[in-house]
């Protein structure tokens, strides 16, 4: 008999393990970490696979290469701040 406890840790996003004490493998998310990542040059958000792109690059999936002009203005503001 499975236990509310037992039960309860299989809502548990973002985690994975027999204990969901485990955070998922990197380009895994979701619910026990079965969801595969779509971020091609990011790190995905282990609860919700939302993307956090590497610099250079945008969109939803990270795989649209950021304008020049634009992603050097964007560093300068950065390390000026």
């Amino acid at each position: 008999m499975i236990d509310d406890f037992s039960q309860n840790l299989n809502l548990v996003t973002g985690w994975t393990g027999p204990h969901c004490g485990d955070p998922c493998p990197h380009g895994f998310y979701g619910k026990n970490c079965e969801q595969l990542c779509q971020c091609n040059h990011g790190i995905c958000d282990p609860i919700s696979g939302l993307c956090a792109c590497d610099a250079g690059y945008q969109g939803t999936s990270c795989d649209q290469k950021c304008e020049v002009c634009y992603f050097k203005m964007y560093i300068f503001w950065k390390i000026v701040r």
